[in-house]
């Protein structure tokens, strides 16, 4: 839809009537104008049938010769808003008549009002329908008994244009976001489909990682001399450090690096439901609504410093640390295969609690949504 919204003074000189009363003339009866008829039309008084196009709000007598009076005899400015369709958008929505132009701008008229800063009871307008054939459209002309009331910013077209538009487009855009929805959930379908392949894999392997295991280690030993609650935030400083540099490997595992991918992709479409802007991809380690993985990890190397012996740590140690760089024993490995497992419940899980946060959305908020999305609009 397009709106133009251009005002005339008492000194102005409309291109099409020569003065603002016949500016009014020009637009009730120009060819094209559709004139709505007086049977079964108790509010429109005036005229005889047929005489001229305009229309206002209900019961407001519709006299050519004294609408033009009035309007060149107002001393403040009087707008002349255009709304504008496309043809086949005008068919399809129903907005190819007078009548429903007419019903749709008297529903409205205290918004427009409002976006005009005009006291609803001030507020003067009348208007016609233009049955063009390419672009079929409505002038309105707007004013205040009130001279000096009227301000209308660019904010204030904006919002006209939007109250407007939103309704003509109303079913057409709970159209679309009903197959944005659609296509969205099925995007996710797939996402987490693959995610619970990729859980059901890790699930069936064993991994192996030296510089983790490395890494465990020296966290199990810390854990083993550690006083307190044995959680993350409740470490020192250089063991968080440890936890926070098993868990930057362990992203990078290409089963757990593609699970947290596909994790992202989930979040993005749910956003996408409100807008078009995607979340920042935040490293996982870095990710707040991963800390249950750094803190699996304290959890694992708990459990396995409780089934080892110092005597034990302290021979794994010279392994790692000896000469000749020797591979530390298949049990170690132990730990990576049991934090992928946990480190990939934690994400799907997660990916699940995203999906129930998604809301039913009614048709007005579906409305708003998609007003700010679309391209349908266009300032002029």
């Amino acid at each position: 839809m397009i709106l133009k919204a251009p005002y005339y003074s008492p000194r102005s000189t409309p291109k099409n009537g020569g003065t603002r009363g016949g500016y009014a003339e020009y637009i009730s009866t120009r060819e094209g104008v559709e004139v709505l008829p007086r049977g079964g039309m108790a509010d429109y008084v005036g005229e005889r049938r047929g005489s001229n196009g305009l229309f206002s709000d209900e019961g407001v007598p519709i006299v050519l010769s004294q609408v033009k009076a009035e309007i060149d005899n107002h001393p403040g400015n009087v707008w002349g808003l255009v709304f504008s369709l496309k043809r086949e958008d005008a068919e399809r929505l129903g907005y190819n008549s007078a009548r429903q132009w007419m019903n749709l701008l008297r529903s409205r008229r205290n918004d427009i009002a409002q976006a005009m800063r005009i006291a609803p009871g001030n507020l003067r307008w009348y208007a016609a329908y233009h049955d063009k054939e390419d672009h079929p459209h409505v002038h309105m002309l707007v004013w205040s008994t009130r001279p000096k009331e009227p301000y209308l910013s660019k904010d204030g077209i904006e919002t006209i244009k939007r109250t407007v538009a939103g309704d003509i487009f109303r079913q057409n855009l709970i159209s679309i976001y009903d197959e944005q929805t659609r296509i969205r959930d099925d995007l996710r379908a797939r996402y987490r489909e693959r995610m619970r392949e990729i859980v059901e894999e890790i699930s069936r392997h064993s991994y192996r990682c030296p510089p983790m295991e490395l890494l465990f280690l020296e966290l199990t030993g810390r854990l083993k001399k550690a006083k307190g609650k044995k959680q993350y935030g409740y470490l020192d400083k250089n063991t968080k450090k440890i936890v926070d540099e098993i868990v930057k490997i362990l992203a990078v595992q290409p089963d757990l690096a593609e699970l947290y991918d596909l994790w992202y992709k989930c979040k993005c479409e749910i956003s996408r439901t409100y807008t078009d802007a995607n979340p920042i991809k935040i490293p996982i380690e870095e990710n707040k609504e991963f800390k249950s993985i750094r803190n699996a990890v304290v959890n694992i190397a708990v459990h396995y410093g409780e089934k080892m012996s110092d005597d034990e740590l302290t021979e794994a140690k010279k392994t790692a640390t000896g000469k000749n760089n020797a591979t530390l024993p298949p049990k170690f490995g132990g730990y990576i295969t049991s934090l992928m497992r946990h480190a990939g419940s934690i994400i799907d899980t997660s990916s699940a609690m995203e999906d129930s946060k998604v809301p039913a959305v009614d048709s007005k908020l579906k409305r708003e949504i998609e007003q700010k999305k679309r391209g349908e609009m266009r300032m002029v």
